[in-house]
């Protein structure tokens, strides 16, 4: 959508009072953005703000390709807000309208069409509205394996399969397709809208999720650096020496110190931040003691990098990591390795 198409829908809403249909990436696009991310949506927020605009469903809680309302506000005193519960129509396998046969469809065709799209099972419709059943290599294996020659859909075609609204809470929906291997998914005008398998699930966490198993990679080994080059109570006197931006409160470094101050292992270590880490690091003293052939300013550059995407994945981003964030998290996830390999 161009920024002139844009702006058309804009005066048709104003003018007409009516709404207009749009999905978040033209939304974000149409204003300069590409992902929603803090900084985006609080630009994006304000600009519906200030025309007095909303969308529905909220185009943050939404995969970025839905098709949603931008109209009118109804109360302009109010300020659209995301719900904090996340539904299934935040879900791409969720919003994306699945393959489809019906009952008299030929069978070779209907395996045809699994077998092209790449999918385990198809839904069996009359009408985007009336859903029939479903067919799965499993109910096809099971009419052969009857000793059966089936040549339609409705010889192999079940009927035990659950539907759920796009308003579904993901948590809940979890529950059915755990179950049930998949479900069905309807709109809010009873249209199949999408099919979710228990795959599609685990490939939308891992968007998430990942990010963070990379961070906590790095941050596992600047522990292990700092292990081997300062005792606990080191640690401690560092931090007490820069409270400034302190995470670690003094009667948390005395609490899980005050048994073994000898102890490497001391659970100080597991209650630094990025800031910590890099307040010590950027002290020379420390770092000649730390004793690793390397550059400190890039060590240091390194770990604001992680710092600040750390800080910005911390709230849900709905499209996932930023792939030049993932880059930069693997690129320093490999460094930060490679210099404990130097840590003797």
């Amino acid at each position: 959508m161009t920024s002139a198409e844009f702006e058309t829908k804009i005066e048709n809403i104003k003018k007409n009072s009516a709404a207009e249909s749009i999905t978040p990436r033209e939304l974000l696009n149409a204003l300069g953005f590409e992902r929603r991310t803090k900084n985006n949506c609080a630009y994006v927020d304000a600009y519906l703000e200030n025309n007095k605009l909303e969308t529905s469903p909220f185009y943050n809680d939404v995969y970025i390709d839905f098709k949603i309302s931008l109209k009118p506000k109804e109360t302009a005193t109010t300020k659209s807000e995301s719900d904090p519960i996340k539904k299934l129509h935040l879900l791409r396998s969720a919003t994306s309208k699945p393959e489809t046969v019906s009952p008299d469809t030929d069978l070779v065709t209907a395996i045809t069409k699994m077998l092209s799209h790449g999918v385990c099972s198809l839904p069996v419709v009359t009408t985007p509205k009336v859903i029939k059943g479903y067919i799965s290599w499993e109910s096809i294996a099971y009419v052969y394996y009857q000793g059966k020659t089936p040549s339609k859909v409705s010889e192999c075609m079940r009927t035990d399969f659950v539907v759920l609204s796009s308003e579904t809470p993901i948590l809940d929906a979890i529950k059915s397709i755990d179950k049930n291997g998949f479900i069905l998914v309807k709109d809010t005008q009873e249209t199949l809208c999408g099919s979710v398998t228990i795959l599609d699930i685990w490939e939308e966490l891992g968007k998430v999720t990942e990010p963070f198993m990379i961070i906590e990679e790095i941050e596992k080994n600047i522990r292990h650096l700092l292990s081997k080059s300062f005792l606990p109570e080191e640690i401690k006197n560092i931090i007490e020496r820069t409270k400034e931006q302190n995470k670690v409160s003094e009667v948390q470094a005395q609490n899980s110190c005050k048994d073994d101050s000898s102890t490497v292992n001391c659970d100080i270590l597991d209650d630094l931040t990025f800031g910590d880490y890099i307040r010590i690091i950027a002290d020379e003293t420390n770092w000649e003691k730390i004793n690793i052939t390397a550059n400190r300013q890039e060590v240091i550059l390194t770990l604001e990098k992680v710092r600040n995407i750390r800080n910005s994945i911390m709230h849900f981003d709905p499209d996932g990591s930023n792939p030049e964030d993932y880059k930069i998290l693997k690129q320093a996830s490999r460094f930060i390795a490679r210099l404990r390999e130097l840590k003797h």
